[in-house]
């Protein structure tokens, strides 16, 4: 499982919400390298952490860009934000099955979540990119 790097097919042509996903995959990388090289000490409040921090900084850019795809007037807004909660609810989950002494292997944890953002950008922003260049 490697780290993801930015390629110019993750624009949506949008300067800052470029910006805020390339932050978003520094984070999703940080969270990769701990998970797969922390110490054992770090292992062990790894995951949760992990999971503050996606979340942490997901509802700060999912503010954005829905008020982005509002001033468009963008017509899936709504399904795009069902979209959003359900990335809350999978982080939810993983916390929960933590919280009930389920075993979460963080290799889990990070395969999930980057399948997760490399679909959401890759195919799901790139919906109101299409969108925002047509207009």
């Amino acid at each position: 499982m490697s780290k993801i790097e930015w390629q110019d097919e993750f624009s949506v042509r949008n300067e800052e919400i470029d910006r805020q996903h390339r932050k978003w995959l520094a984070i999703y990388n940080k969270m990769h390298v701990t998970m797969m090289e922390g110490d054992n000490e770090a292992l062990d409040t790894l995951g949760q952490k992990a999971l503050d921090e996606m979340e942490e900084y997901g509802r700060k850019h999912f503010a954005f860009e829905e008020d982005y795809m509002r001033q468009l007037g963008y017509t899936d807004l709504n399904a795009h934000q069902l979209l959003h909660k359900n990335f809350y609810t999978m982080l939810n989950k993983f916390r929960q099955n933590m919280a009930d002494g389920e075993i979460v292997l963080n290799s889990h944890i990070i395969k999930t979540v980057k399948n997760w953002l490399l679909s959401h950008i890759l195919v799901e922003d790139q919906k109101y990119a299409l969108f925002a260049d047509r207009k």
